[in-house]
């Protein structure tokens, strides 16, 4: 044994060499390497997430303009000069476009909230479905900047409640200007 041991001596070390190394690195750096290849996938999935990002962020001047652009358009509805027979009359036009039938149109007193003002408006409609949905939609989109409050729908007749708002100088209970 000893003259074999003495004779491949080199070629045995080498051998026992090589196995200690892939030991080494398979037991100790593998494992390693494969948790920092994971890490490093992540990265690059974070990267290419934020690079799609990034071309569809918008800048803070462009929001400033738009909620700029926004305001301007609530503020030319809000703005319309309103009174209780022009509220009204084109709630009888916009009924008789759309071919619905009103009963008890009414206004209440002016109510001030804040720097703006608020029309109440009651009545009560009879029409099918379909023609009614057009109505609202009509009086929704209109000129004057309405809100609905409340509708109460029954078979083929409705109660609704709805204010116009308008900026306007503050009134009193009374309904005149101060």
């Amino acid at each position: 044994m000893n003259e074999f041991l003495a004779r491949y001596k080199y070629s045995l070390l080498t051998a026992l060499s090589v196995l200690v190394l892939l030991f080494v690195v398979g037991y100790f750096i593998l494992p390693k390497m494969k948790k920092a290849s994971e890490i490093f996938v992540a990265i690059r999935s974070e990267i290419g997430e934020s690079s799609q990002f990034e071309n569809s962020a918008v800048s803070p001047d462009s929001l400033i303009a738009s909620y700029k652009k926004i305001s301007a358009d609530l503020d030319s509805y809000v703005n319309v000069s309103v009174s209780a027979s022009k509220i009204l009359t084109f709630i009888l036009d916009a009924s008789k476009e759309n071919g619905v039938a009103l009963q008890d149109l009414s206004t209440g007193e002016v109510v001030n909230r804040g720097e703006n003002l608020e029309y109440p408006v009651r009545f009560k409609a009879n029409s099918s479905f379909p023609q009614f949905h057009r109505f609202l939609t009509t009086l929704e989109n209109s000129a004057y900047c309405v809100k609905v409050e409340n509708v109460n729908m029954t078979s083929g007749s409705a109660s609704v409640n709805l204010s116009v708002l308008m900026k306007g100088a503050a009134v009193d209970k009374a309904g005149h200007d101060e």
